[in-house]
């Protein structure tokens, strides 16, 4: 018996024009730039951007000619614009409808609705796995994220359910006859290395970003978020 889930590809970035690549930084001009087009000029000159400076170069896939620029010789702290570069090149190599499959395996044998062996999750590079809302074809995310709570208090989860991946592959597991397992429930992370950022730890398959999210509130208890039974939080605040 196998199973498994589709998981989309973020799509925050494919405001681009499909025979453009947008490169932000340090690239050479050319006479040949042309201005942006109007409805995109009225989006760099917006209030929300008043603070904010802007470099673009936009080049012709097939030719390789400059389409539009802009300061693109300035030098500039790219900082998450460079995510610019690394969507854009799977959506050039792969699309924008790929998906990616994250596969449930059962090992041993079926014993009328019982499974005598071990379930096997296989990461499979699926960071979002069904949560932050996508089952409904959102992405949801907060100002600030809880992924920047190493620097915020302020730093807020999501509404959407972070288990919602998982539920979605035991709903599977129990269409196809199993009910009950007489073994554990393995992940298998050995597609890539996994490396430590300010965010948090990154792996070949993740839940709610690989964070607990622990919620304190006046005369109440401690809740955590994905809810777990593994972890104890003695909790002797005062209010």
């Amino acid at each position: 018996m196998t199973s498994s889930r589709r998981g989309p590809v973020a799509r925050g970035y494919v405001a681009m024009l499909a025979a453009t690549l947008l490169l932000v930084g340090a690239c050479t001009s050319s006479d040949t730039i042309e201005p942006l087009p109007e409805s995109a000029q009225e989006i760099v000159d917006s209030s929300g951007y008043d603070s904010g400076g802007w470099s673009w170069y936009a080049a012709d896939l097939t030719t390789g000619e400059p389409v539009f620029g802009s300061a693109e010789d300035k030098l500039t702290l790219l900082g998450s614009t460079t995510k610019l570069f690394t969507v854009g090149s799977y959506f050039q190599k792969f699309g924008v409808d790929n998906t990616l499959e994250t596969p449930l395996y059962a090992t041993g044998g079926r014993n009328g609705e019982s499974l005598d062996g071990d379930l096997v999750l296989v990461g499979s590079g699926d960071f979002v796995l069904g949560s932050r809302g996508v089952e409904t074809g959102d992405i949801q995310f907060t100002s600030p994220d809880h992924s920047y709570s190493y620097f915020t208090p302020l730093a807020t989860p999501v509404e959407a359910d972070p288990l919602a991946g998982l539920d979605d592959l035991a709903a599977q597991v129990a269409k196809s006859g199993i009910k009950t397992i007489d073994g554990d429930v393995l992940v298998d992370d050995r597609l890539r290395t996994p490396f430590e950022t300010k965010e948090g730890v990154v792996t070949s398959i993740m839940v709610n970003d690989n964070l607990l999210d622990i919620q304190l509130r006046p005369g109440a208890r401690p809740a955590t978020r994905p809810k777990s039974t593994s972890n104890r939080i003695p909790n002797s605040m005062m209010s």
